[in-house]
């Protein structure tokens, strides 16, 4: 699990600095305001993606050993057409973002939710390398496609938009080829479209739930700065709040690995493993933060520009909040590899309610600092009820034993070392 996990976190490091090179790019072009507007862009994409997931989301690692994965796929495809219209003209009514990207929206949202099914339908098999080639191509080709696009017709902020649409389809390639290969296999399966359509839409609910509601946790504040600031300083803490991601994307890996390990081979399933992928987890979590404290802020303002100054300390002041959802995050996956989905619903409950509860009076009276204190006290509080239901089924575990010990520190050097 390790290995995949160390190969997931190696691929979406590279995907990630080829996307910081995009970020930099669009923050010198557009400057504050014009990357707040493409990150309100990100975010309600990111909406009818996680819709879209109902049918076409995580849930399907879990169950495509377990239904006939050429009518998951085709219901997949139908179910995220009806979902990015329909969540499309609920963010165009709200007006939560520009008008410019009112039509952009609707097909964004639907290849993006197309993008991330294939991957989803390859990594319930494992295919490991099928995703990595998958994430990197996408990544890639969004780069370029925006370098020539800014060539032929500069200082067009839906360049952007027509890059990311292209960079979807390119994505998408590698994993049709071993997408016919399930086809073919799944011809041989007798179970019904209608019962198919039951079990995915009935466990993506309960998933999606929390991921829907997870993610207005986290990126709620995005709007609530709109509102009582403006664009710009969204623009400004997109971009730390970018660099926190980035970080993360060492435990969103190793959580990968994990619930498709425990997903696929029940033998995996045990409450060590999950302790001990959350220990790396954290451990290399606090590593990447050093890094990024050490970097000097010159470069930082180099990099961007003077508008974005701010970036270095509002990501160091959001590192316990990112620790504590390395926490949240590998439990999470746990319980999802066992299918037991409604505890994670219900943690994302619980951060979604002090979200809402504290951000507007802690932006109101404290500007983004207060979106930090709001964000960090939500995760707090949904790390707690996870951790406590883990101890709860499973002998035992302290709180303080999913911080990394000695003996971790040593097996995850041991690892390295063998893989480089």
């Amino acid at each position: 699990m390790i290995k995949n996990a160390l190969t997931i976190t190696i691929t979406r490091l590279i995907a990630a600095f080829i996307t910081l090179i995009l970020v930099l790019a669009t923050a010198r072009i557009y400057g504050a305001t014009g990357r707040g507007e493409i990150s309100l862009l990100i975010l309600g994409i990111t909406l009818i993606t996680i819709v879209a997931g109902v049918v076409a989301g995580p849930s399907l690692v879990y169950l495509l050993n377990k239904i006939n994965v050429r009518n998951a796929y085709i219901l997949s495809l139908s179910w995220i057409i009806i979902s990015s219209i329909c969540t499309g003209l609920i963010i165009i009514q709200l007006h939560l973002i520009a008008p410019n990207f009112y039509l952009w929206i609707m097909l964004l949202g639907a290849l993006q939710a197309a993008f991330q099914a294939h991957q989803y339908f390859v990594l319930a098999s494992n295919n490991i390398r099928a995703f990595n080639y998958s994430t990197l191509l996408q990544s890639g080709s969004m780069v370029l496609f925006f370098i020539a696009l800014e060539y032929i017709n500069p200082h067009q902020i839906t360049n952007y938009a027509i890059a990311q649409a292209g960079s979807c389809v390119v994505g998408i390639i590698p994993t049709l080829f071993y997408l016919f290969n399930i086809n073919q296999s799944a011809l041989q399966m007798n179970e019904e479209l209608k019962h198919t359509a039951y079990t995915i839409i009935k466990t993506g609910i309960i998933t999606q739930t929390a991921n829907i509601v997870q993610l207005l946790s986290y990126r709620l504040n995005f709007y609530v700065i709109k509102d009582q600031i403006d664009v710009a300083t969204v623009g400004i803490y997109s971009i730390s709040i970018m660099i926190t991601d980035t970080i993360l994307i060492i435990s969103k890996s190793m959580g990968t690995s994990m619930y498709a390990s425990v997903a696929s081979n029940k033998s995996c399933n045990s409450p060590q493993l999950a302790t001990r992928n959350i220990q790396l987890s954290v451990l290399l979590t606090v590593v990447a933060y050093v890094l990024v404290a050490i970097v000097p802020q010159v470069l930082i303002v180099n990099l961007f520009s003077k508008e974005f100054i701010p970036v270095k300390e509002w990501c160091l002041l959001s590192a316990f909040s990112a620790l504590l959802f390395t926490c949240t995050l590998g439990i999470s996956n746990y319980f999802s590899g066992n299918g037991a989905f409604t505890i994670n619903t219900k943690g994302s409950l619980i951060a979604a309610i002090s979200i809402v509860l504290l951000s507007w009076p802690s932006v109101y009276y404290y500007n983004v600092y207060g979106a930090i204190l709001a964000t960090t006290l939500a995760s707090l509080t949904q790390l707690l009820y996870m951790w406590y239901v883990f101890k709860k089924q499973n002998t035992g575990v302290k709180l303080i034993q999913l911080l990394p010990s000695v003996v971790v520190i040593k097996q995850a050097i041991y690892q390295l070392k063998n893989k480089f």
